[in-house]
């Protein structure tokens, strides 16, 4: 199959999958058929899981205020066709990177940074007004969201955002615009907690590895193993966290088995930059008040957001986690 060929057919097949539609017909081409199921993994991820409250709030902001095209879907599908896209374009050539679905794809955001299976994007600046200060909630939300008093939220604000409860006055941890809706007791039975240092690698099928640096009051805290359904604890993931005691800011690093499945996508609209980490390539995103260092090694993807920290002190942590 040739690179025009790979690239039609890999925009339409991955549209129509995540239109909930997959074709039945395989190709005949091997390399094809491997891309697109690699594809297929990809858009399964969770896209935002290192992704800060502010950013998160900006995003609703875009959502709810309508911004053109903007939803939560096409968000989505465009964060797995970038993550798909970087695939095929390692794969088939640059050349691809002229076609119009690279250009479709590029157009959506300031810059995106491959780095495997960890895609690192800048997305575009909202068209909304941030100053607003409240919009209305969503209407697969409506009906769903209280405060503490078991008034209903009718408009979210920077401070309610992650102020919310269930009408049974259960905390939420987590909600999307799609209806869907996690309670803090609920993300609490889905992870397992440990404050033994020497438990990191009791669960994971990597090693585990934490910094031989920390900044001045910043201290181990926790480690978080994440459950299924079944309460089976998963091997493929690990959050660290390491806290200054004085002023309640956190590290936080995440490690995943380097995969197809645990692939993922992270952005943001601040600034983001291509950098080394042991000579390794990385990026490094400046938020409001984190920064974010994402890289990965032959076998484990790194997810790092530093609180209260600058961002020579953030790669400094960074390059004190082993490289094997």
């Amino acid at each position: 199959m040739n690179r025009n060929s790979i690239e039609e057919n890999f925009s339409s097949d991955i549209d129509d999958y995540l239109d909930g539609i997959e074709k039945i017909k395989v190709s005949e081409d091997e390399q094809y058929n491997e891309l697109f199921r690699v594809a297929k993994s990809l858009a399964n991820q969770d896209f935002s899981k290192n992704i800060n409250n502010d950013t998160v709030y900006r995003e609703w902001l875009k959502r709810i205020n309508g911004d053109k095209g903007d939803n939560i879907m096409k968000k989505i599908k465009i964060a797995s066709k970038i993550a798909a896209a970087c695939i095929v374009i390692v794969v088939a050539g640059t050349a691809i990177m002229q076609t119009p679905f690279a250009k479709d794809i590029s157009d959506q955001f300031e810059k995106i940074i491959p780095l495997g299976n960890i895609t690192v994007v800048q997305d575009k600046k909202p068209n909304v007004d941030e100053s607003k200060q409240s919009y209305p909630v969503p209407d697969a939300l409506k009906g769903k969201l209280f405060d503490k008093d078991g008034k209903e939220v009718k408009e979210l604000t920077k401070e309610n955002y992650n102020n919310v409860y269930t009408a049974k006055g259960e905390k939420i941890a987590y909600f999307s615009a799609d209806g869907s809706i996690m309670t803090e007791a609920q993300e609490k039975n889905s992870r397992l907690v440990t404050k033994d240092i020497n438990d990191i690698n009791k669960y994971t099928e990597f090693k585990a590895v934490v910094p031989s640096y920390l900044p001045d009051g910043y201290v181990f805290d926790r480690a978080e193993f994440y459950k299924d359904e079944k309460g089976k604890v998963s091997g493929k993931y690990i959050d660290i966290h390491f806290t200054n005691i004085k002023t309640c800011k956190d590290i936080y690093i995440q490690e995943r088995l380097n995969c197809k499945e645990t692939a993922y996508v992270d952005g943001s609209d601040a600034p983001v930059e291509k950098i080394k980490i042991n000579d390794l390539d990385a990026s490094l995103m400046t938020l409001e008040n984190c920064i974010n260092i994402d890289w990965q090694t032959d076998k484990v993807l790194f997810g790092m957001n530093a609180h209260g920290i600058s961002a020579d002190e953030a790669k400094k942590v960074a390059e004190s986690i082993p490289v094997k």
